[in-house]
């Protein structure tokens, strides 16, 4: 579960927590989060049953203040996607559409990555302040705006110049925008797989043959191994060949090593840099 908040006013000292409940009972701090100014993380929901109603909260506290955002409430199960979801806004003519705020035109419609169920479009976009929603089946009869809300307020983009990628994830109604300056400078899939591939050592983050290559299409960090051996192997994301920053299993730091039980063959691992996950499969 993708989990995101901004701050205003915004600071770079801002650390944010993100709490959870579950079916009403105490909340539980799922993880903190600095990477001002949009802050995220993942949760990771897989021990809950279909069905389970989990509560949301972002919370900042510092000297003399205390707030946490509004509640947002999930349940668990994986929700049908839409035929189409677009990035409708004031931005569509300089995407190429013929108007503004136009829910079926193609230009502005999303890319669903059959990997990690996430909505992705990249554009090259002039400087600007835009307005924009998501909108589901080329209508505006079922639309989320900020927050992830139904029919709720437009978000607003303050965009310098260049390309960005919107994201759009159906299990929660968020749709952000990221750009690849947000991005790490190297990402290495360092675990007790890099011997298998060619490393010297095993959980090495330097290791050239482990490093991810950033995919400016969706921003999505990935490096593809033709032939790995069978095995069971635990690896963690390692952020800028070292391991002053690393995530492991639902994005956390530095989190639990993730564990990949592998048939031999190729293998994909792939990282998201808004949420902090990697996988492999």
């Amino acid at each position: 579960m993708e989990l995101s908040a901004t701050v205003d006013p915004e600071k770079a000292s801002h650390v944010v927590t993100f709490e959870r409940s579950v079916e009403g009972g105490e909340w539980t701090a799922v993880a903190a989060d600095d990477s001002s100014p949009v802050y995220s993380t993942a949760d990771d929901i897989s021990d809950l049953a279909d069905r389970t109603r989990v509560a949301y909260r972002a919370v900042m506290t510092g000297t003399g203040f205390s707030v946490a955002s509004e509640t947002r409430t999930i349940i668990v199960g994986e929700a049908p996607q839409p035929d189409s979801v677009t990035v409708a806004g004031s931005l569509n003519q300089a995407m190429g559409c013929t108007d503004q705020w136009d829910p079926s035109c193609p230009h502005a419609m999303m890319v669903l990555d059959p990997a990690d169920k996430i909505w992705r479009l990249t554009m090259d976009l002039p400087a600007g302040q835009y307005e924009y929603k998501a909108a589901l089946n080329g209508g505006w009869n079922e639309n989320y705006g900020a927050g992830g809300q139904f029919n709720g307020p437009n978000l607003t983009l303050d965009h310098p110049g260049g390309p960005v990628t919107f994201r759009y994830d159906n299990s929660t109604r968020l749709i952000s925008a990221v750009y690849a300056s947000q991005q790490p400078g190297a990402v290495a899939a360092a675990g007790s797989m890099n011997s298998g591939l060619g490393c010297a050592a095993d959980w090495d983050p330097a290791c050239h043959q482990a490093q991810l290559v950033l995919d400016p299409a969706d921003l999505v960090w990935k490096l593809s191994v033709p032939d790995l051996p069978t095995g069971t192997y635990e690896f963690k994301a390692a952020l800028d060949r070292s391991w002053n920053v690393s995530y492991g299993a639902g994005g956390a730091s530095p989190g639990a090593n993730i564990v990949f039980e592998h048939d031999g063959g190729p293998v994909t691992f792939r990282y998201d840099h808004f949420t902090h996950v990697m996988t492999a499969g």
